[in-house]
């Protein structure tokens, strides 16, 4: 959610997720939820409170267009991180790595080669 103009924009709908599955796009303007007008902190209160399979009815304009819609609210999907190792990675390129995961870059090469060894001995 983003807002421009003092409006509440949709920017990001996650590809089968409950607002994909209601038909929500990037772009839609949230005008309300359950008949009452929202702006970002209330949005984001609403959704600190929520719980899976609740259903909203919201209220939202696609150009121009006033429409309501119902959504049945799910846990955000965990989106998958791949952390492949470097051939030759430079000094800078591994303090970056450690200080963002905070794991000595040569444990993380024991580790994914343990992983491949185990993927070898299971893909057998």
């Amino acid at each position: 959610m983003q807002t421009k103009e003092g409006r509440l924009i949709i920017n990001k709908v996650y590809r089968d997720g409950p607002a994909f599955s209601a038909g929500i796009m990037p772009g839609d303007e949230l005008i309300g939820i359950e008949g009452f007008r929202v702006d970002e902190k209330i949005f984001k209160n609403m959704m600190e409170n929520s719980s899976p399979n609740e259903q909203w009815r919201l209220t939202i304009s696609r150009y121009g267009k006033i429409k309501e819609i119902i959504v049945v609210l799910a846990k955000r999907p965990l989106e998958k991180i791949e952390l492949l190792p470097l051939d030759t990675p430079t000094i800078e390129q591994k303090q970056l790595f450690e200080a963002w995961t905070n794991i000595k870059y040569e444990q993380f090469l024991k580790i994914t080669k343990k992983i491949e060894t185990d993927e070898k001995v299971i893909n057998l």
